[in-house]
């Protein structure tokens, strides 16, 4: 199994597919792209709009039905092309601009064929080839070269009529599979772990390393929030890309699935021009208290998005009601140990003096030197003003893990609230090169269930949120409180919007990998020199613990369950409040 990252071309391919669907909150079963590598824009905008339209859930299931065979990655071919007249025949009233894009997609693929070599040529499904050539020879109104008696009836049969609902496609595409594939979908194993013969050609195909023949666009089956369906892969980049999207038309999508800003539009553009710099030129902020759960007046996929996340809100909350006496019990443990570390710390240090207890040890000092200063007397207790923000991300990555990230933000939060410590909940995402920041709980407020609103969607551009934070706690800056900020993260920083830094010139690098760390790691430093003391509470895989301790030095620890959040959270607090107070 081939572990996903997004990466590059896969990144573009993905923000294709969200943008035809008008949804940022699902991983699409497939991405196109070319044989180069290139994301295949039609055909993801394909791919995003057939989310628009149809139950995906149904679809990826058709499409999983016979994903064990060897010939999938040619039937997928076939399948799309079906696919894809349906949707063209749904859309073409509604986005006028399709028939333009459909014209150019087919004149691309018949430069793109007349370009290939003879090896490029060999490498070729042919039957594919021939049914991609008789689709674009018929959006152009070309005669196509010859076909078989049994390939036109198969080009006809593609061209999938724009009137069927998700059973209807379903059934029509099965129809295709069986009669001119002899493929029975009916009568597939269904428990593929019993199927020895596939597992046996599975294992000669390796070890024989026999390569498929290419098809002119590759349908890649993508992975899970977690990289853990197999087929999953990882594209290299093509090239740098440069993200030209029209924000203006993103910020009221943004708007819609978010909630309102919070500042306004003046103070929002002081605020961009002070944070997104350097490596963030290009960047938009988007500060909320939290989406709307108003649906009217919202576009149909804007609604089943909303639906979406309100569902995902309910889960939350019922994983906490099942657990509920357990969490309470973490909670009472941990606001116990985080009560005693502040008394701790706060407590009254002795002062040596002149009078007051005699320290023994030292009581030679003062007839042989003349020191008074042997006698020990009771300090001022020292009280510290204390408060908490914890840093929740809420990228797609996440998004197996929402209902256990909401609870354990909630212990905290609950946590030292009942140890009197004010508390406010963040969360962060990136979309349409928006970093947007959700206020999910106030510090002035007492109540942590706003946790349970945590929702995963889109990127996460760690370096911009931390940068923003640093900077409105610069406005609110007060000498006599000790401020905490504790980010519940997967060390993985990863954004559609490249690094755009003077010092690369005309060129950007992705942001991901070891340049997102690095940039990660300065915002985390930059926090610490302002005075702030930042930790980490990572939950993620083994992959990224060199990650997190790049960015955050030694000051993290490491969960695995949930059970292991009271005594994880007060080894970091007392960690960072030793480094504060001593």
């Amino acid at each position: 199994m081939i572990k996903k990252q997004y990466e590059g071309n896969s990144k573009r391919a993905l923000n294709i597919v969200w943008n035809a669907a008008g949804r940022y909150d699902f991983e699409p079963p497939f991405l196109a792209f070319y044989s180069n590598g290139k994301p295949d824009h039609y055909f993801n905008m394909i791919i995003g709009l057939t989310i628009k339209w149809f139950e995906s859930s149904k679809i990826e299931a058709f499409f999983n039905n016979y994903s064990f065979l060897k010939r999938a990655p040619e039937l997928d071919s076939y399948m799309w092309l079906a696919i894809e007249n349906c949707i063209y025949e749904k859309e073409k009233n509604e986005r006028l601009i399709l028939p333009r894009l459909r014209q150019d997609r087919a004149e691309e693929f018949f430069e793109t064929v007349r370009n290939y070599s003879r090896q490029q040529m060999e490498m070729q499904s042919i039957p594919v080839l021939n049914q991609e050539e008789a689709r674009w020879a018929h959006v152009l109104g070309k005669k196509p070269t010859l076909l078989t008696e049994k390939e036109k009836r198969i080009a006809k049969a593609l061209l999938v009529s724009g009137d069927l609902d998700t059973d209807g496609l379903i059934k029509e595409l099965s129809h295709i599979l069986k009669e001119y594939f002899n493929l029975d979908i009916e009568k597939l194993p269904k428990d593929r772990s019993r199927n020895k013969k596939s597992s046996f050609y599975t294992l000669l195909s390796k070890a024989l390393q026999k390569k498929n023949k290419e098809t002119e666009t590759l349908f890649v089956r993508n992975g899970t929030g977690i990289g853990n369906r197999e087929g999953s892969v990882t594209l290299v980049h093509e090239d740098l890309f440069i993200n030209n999207t029209e924000y203006t038309k993103n910020r009221k999508y943004i708007e819609d699935s978010f909630g309102k800003c919070i500042y306004s539009d003046e103070e929002m553009k002081v605020l961009e021009k002070d944070v997104c710099n350097e490596n963030d030129e290009g960047c938009h902020l988007w500060i909320t208290d939290g989406m709307s759960e108003t649906l009217a007046d919202k576009e149909k996929t804007l609604i089943t998005q909303s639906r979406n996340f309100q569902d995902q809100i309910r889960k939350n909350r019922v994983y906490y009601e099942q657990r509920s006496m357990q969490i309470r019990e973490s909670i009472k443990n941990l606001s116990a140990e985080i009560s005693t570390i502040v008394e701790t710390y706060s407590r009254s240090l002795p002062q040596e003096c002149k009078r007051g207890k005699l320290e023994s040890n030292k009581a030679y000092r003062l007839p042989l030197l003349g020191d008074t200063r042997v006698f020990l007397n009771e300090g001022d207790e020292k009280d510290y003003k204390i408060t908490v923000d914890i840093l929740l991300d809420a990228s797609q990555s996440r998004m197996n893990y929402q209902e256990s990230l909401a609870t354990e933000a909630y212990i905290i939060a609950e946590s030292f609230e009942k140890a009197h410590i004010p508390v406010s909940i963040r969360a962060f995402r990136s979309i349409c090169g928006y970093t947007v920041i959700e206020n999910l709980k106030q510090s002035s407020d007492r109540r942590c269930d706003g946790a349970f609103n945590y929702v995963a969607a889109g990127w996460n551009r760690d370096g911009l949120c931390l940068k923003t934070i640093d900077h409105l706690y610069l406005d609110e800056k007060d000498d006599s409180v000790l401020r905490f900020l504790y980010v519940l993260t997967d060390a993985s920083p990863n954004d559609s919007m490249p690094l755009k830094s003077r010092k690369n010139g005309l060129f950007a690098k992705e942001y991901e990998g070891i340049a997102a760390v690095e940039d990660a790691r300065e915002a985390v430093k930059k926090l610490r020199n302002h005075g702030i003391s930042i930790g980490a509470v990572f939950f993620g895989a083994s992959m990224h613990l060199d990650n997190v301790s790049v960015i955050y030095g030694d000051d993290y620890v490491r969960i695995l369950k949930m059970r292991q959040l009271p005594e994880a959270v007060s080894s970091l607090f007392r960690r960072t409040i030793q480094k504060k107070c001593i």
